[in-house]
């Protein structure tokens, strides 16, 4: 058993579920957990109102799992229509010994950045209760509807 204070090897799991109901990873499969990939992720806890952001760039993932987790961002079909196009992100840390969830939101933003290659990477951004705002400031400015 280790101290709290020994050194141990730090590892990022990223899971990102699809909830639109169409997209899929897989066939039957709308949820992606990476444990162990290159990966980097930077969260940032504002005060209030501001939300919890997270920031986070995937190495190696694969095309098609790009693809099918991509959000444009500003896209007028999910401001309208949350649940068009609804990707959670999960982000834990931890190592062998166990992972604490350190990052659970909505991405708003996610795309494949294939500009430096060989180091290709999925850009992700997200913010804890995003569409549930988003959603209800919708029926308040279009009056119900």
């Amino acid at each position: 058993m280790s101290s709290p204070l020994s050194f141990t090897q730090k590892i990022l799991r990223i899971t990102i579920t699809l909830a639109d109901g169409v997209s899929e990873f897989a066939p039957g499969q709308n949820t992606l957990i990476l444990t162990g990939a290159r990966a980097m992720a930077s969260i940032r806890k504002d005060p209030p109102p501001a939300k919890n952001v997270c920031t986070c760039k995937i190495f190696g993932m694969s095309a098609a799992h790009m693809n099918a987790a991509t959000v444009v961002p500003n896209q007028a079909s999910a401001l309208k229509f949350p649940a068009s196009k609804k990707v959670y992100l999960m982000v834990e840390a931890g190592d062998l010994n166990g992972f604490s969830t350190v990052f659970q939101g909505e991405i708003t933003e996610a795309w494949a950045s294939y500009q430096t290659p060989p180091n290709m990477y999925f850009h992700i951004e997200a913010l804890t209760g995003y569409y549930p705002v988003s959603a209800s400031m919708w029926k308040y400015i279009l009056g119900g509807v």
